[in-house]
């Protein structure tokens, strides 16, 4: 095992080997990814603060968006139902793009289960 493959969880920024257990793999592979995934997303945020001085306002948001779209993507890869795994419209700001994207999606959600 050379710690890369879907058999590794993350440990802090490095991938080593998880110990086995059987009949789990497809669930620990998503898992492994969803850690990735959610490590990588923070430190996009983390190198966004130290360079927080020098980003345009638009890009810091940006940034937070993509970063949030991750986390996002490891909570499918958790077994979140996607349009659950996005949260709330307030959590992305009832005014922006994605907020009001997400509050449709929720209500027409709403109406198919009426």
């Amino acid at each position: 095992m050379d710690g890369s493959g879907p058999e590794a969880v993350l440990v802090g920024m490095t991938v080593e080997p998880s110990p086995s257990r059987p009949g789990s793999q497809a669930r620990s592979t998503e898992q492994t990814l969803a850690a990735v995934v959610r490590a990588q997303a923070d430190a996009l945020i983390e190198r966004s603060y130290d360079l927080q001085e020098e980003i345009p306002p638009d890009l810091q948001r940006l940034t937070k968006d993509v970063a949030e779209l991750a986390r996002v993507l490891a909570r499918v890869l958790e077994g979140k139902p996607a349009l659950r795994a996005f949260g709330a419209p307030g959590d992305w700001g009832y005014g922006t793009p994605m907020g009001k994207a997400l509050r449709g999606a929720l209500d027409e959600a709403r109406e198919a289960r009426s």
